[in-house]
C-alpha cells in the first residue's frame, strides 16, 4: 500500500475518532440538539397522540391555576427558572420536582402538580439548565443538576420562611438528580421524603439505551468518549474526580493540624491554602470562594471532620471488593434488589454496631 494511501486512511480514522465524541455530545448531552417530535415517535415505537393530548389538557389547567415565576444563579453564573404552584390553603409542606432528561418542570410534572395541589401542598418546579428558557447548554446527567437543585432548596427555604417540610420528587434523570442530592451534605435538613421515580444508577447504560433509542449503534462510541475522560486537578473538593481527591483531604488535614498545634500563623490562612494547593494540585484559586471558603465545615466548628472522607472512601473500596465475593453488585442493581446488598451490609457491618473500634471492624467484614 502507498503511503499516500496509509496518510489518507489514518487522517480518516483520526477525523473519525473526533467526531464521535462530538457525535455522542450533541445526541446525548448538548440540551439544545433535539429531535423532532414525529422522529422522537418513531424511534420509541408508539403512537403518543393519545398522551400528548392528556398532557395538553394538563398544562391548560395548570396556565389557568396560575404560577409565580422564580429564579435562582447557580455557581457558575447561569440563571435557571423556577415556577410555583401555591396551595389554596396555607401550607407549610413544599414538593420540589426535578425533571428528566430533555424534559422540563411544567411538562414533566404537569399531571402530579395538579396531584400535590389537591392535597394541600405547594408545589416548585425547576426547569435544569439548559431546559426551556434556563441558562445553560449542557445535560449532566444529574451530576451539575443535584448541585442546582441545592440551590433551590436554600432558595426557598430562604425565600418562602422557615419551619418548611420539603419533598423531593424526581422522575427519571430527574431521579437521579434527587437521589444524588440526599448523599450531599449540603442538602438542608428539612428535607423530609424523597420520592425517586424510575431513575437509573449507570450514565454508561444511559448512555447506550439512548444511543440505542436514536439507532445509532452504542459500541464503540460509549467506549471512545470515556477513553477521552481525564483526571486533572481542580479547585473544588466536591467536584473533584476520585484520584486526586485525596490531596484535596491531605490539605484540609495539614491546614487543621497546624492551628491547633500553633504551627500556622491564623493570620495567613488563606494563603498558606493557595500554597499547599499550589504544591499538591498545581493550581491556584482566583477567589476565596473556590479556595478556603468553598467549604462549610470550619465555619460551623466541624474541625477534624474531613479525614473520615477519605477513611469512608478507603473502608468502601474494601468493603465493595468483598462484597462482590458473595454478590454480583451489578445484578442487583440493574434488578432493583438492593435489599441483598442492604442484607450482606447487615450481616457483615450493621449488626455490629459500635461494638468495635474501625479498625477491628474492618477485619471483621472484609478480612483484612
Amino acid at each position: 500500500m502507498k503511503k499516500t494511501t496509509l496518510l489518507k486512511a489514518a487522517l480518516g480514522a483520526g477525523a473519525v475518532g473526533a467526531a464521535i465524541p462530538v457525535l455522542i455530545d450533541h445526541l446525548l448531552v448538548h440540551r439544545k440538539f433535539e429531535l423532532p417530535q414525529g422522529a422522537k415517535d418513531a424511534v420509541s415505537g408508539a403512537d403518543m397522540t393519545e398522551l400528548h393530548a392528556l398532557r395538553d389538557d394538563y398544562m391548560n389547567w395548570l396556565e389557568n391555576y396560575g404560577y409565580e415565576e422564580h429564579h435562582m444563579i447557580t455557581d457558575d453564573g447561569l440563571m435557571l427558572n423556577g415556577y410555583f404552584f401555591r396551595a389554596k390553603e396555607e401550607s407549610k409542606i413544599f414538593a420540589f420536582c426535578a425533571h428528566g432528561y430533555r424534559s422540563s418542570g411544567k411538562t414533566e410534572f404537569c399531571a402530579l402538580i395538579q396531584y400535590y395541589l389537591s392535597r394541600n401542598i405547594n408545589v416548585f418546579v425547576c426547569d435544569h439548565r439548559g431546559a426551556e428558557s434556563s441558562e445553560g447548554n449542557l445535560i449532566g446527567f444529574g451530576a451539575y443538576e443535584s448541585k442546582d437543585c441545592i440551590k433551590w432548596l436554600d432558595y426557598i427555604n430562604n425565600t418562602f420562611g422557615p419551619d418548611l417540610k420539603l419533598i423531593l420528587h424526581g422522575i427519571s434523570m430527574g431521579s437521579a438528580t434527587v437521589m444524588l442530592m440526599t448523599g450531599n451534605p449540603n442538602l438542608p435538613e428539612n428535607v423530609k421524603m424523597c420520592v425517586a421515580d424510575c431513575g437509573y444508577t449507570s450514565a454508561w447504560d444511559e448512555f447506550t439505551y439512548k444511543l440505542g433509542e436514536m439507532k445509532v449503534p452504542a459500541h464503540p462510541l460509549v467506549e471512545l468518549v470515556n477513553a477521552v475522560n481525564k483526571v486533572e486537578c481542580s479547585l473544588v473538593r466536591t467536584e473533584a474526580d476520585e484520584l486526586t481527591y485525596p490531596l484535596h483531604i491531605l490539605v484540609r488535614y495539614e491546614m487543621e493540624k497546624g492551628i491547633f498545634d500553633g504551627s500556622l500563623d491564623l493570620e495567613r490562612l488563606d494563603e498558606i491554602w493557595d500554597e499547599k494547593y499550589q504544591q499538591y494540585l498545581g493550581i491556584k484559586a482566583e477567589k476565596a470562594s473556590q479556595g478556603i471558603l468553598q467549604d462549610v465545615h470550619w465555619s460551623d466548628g466541624s474541625f477534624g471532620y474531613f479525614p473520615t472522607y477519605a477513611l469512608g472512601s478507603g473502608y468502601a473500596a474494601q468493603f465493595i471488593k468483598a462484597m462482590k465475593k458473595d454478590l454480583d453488585i451489578d445484578e442487583c442493581l440493574a434488578n432493583n434488589q438492593f435489599s441483598k446488598i442492604k442484607d450482606w451490609l447487615r450481616e457483615h457491618i450493621h449488626q455490629y454496631g459500635g461494638l468495635y473500634l474501625p479498625s477491628e471492624q474492618i477485619v471483621i467484614a472484609t478480612g483484612r
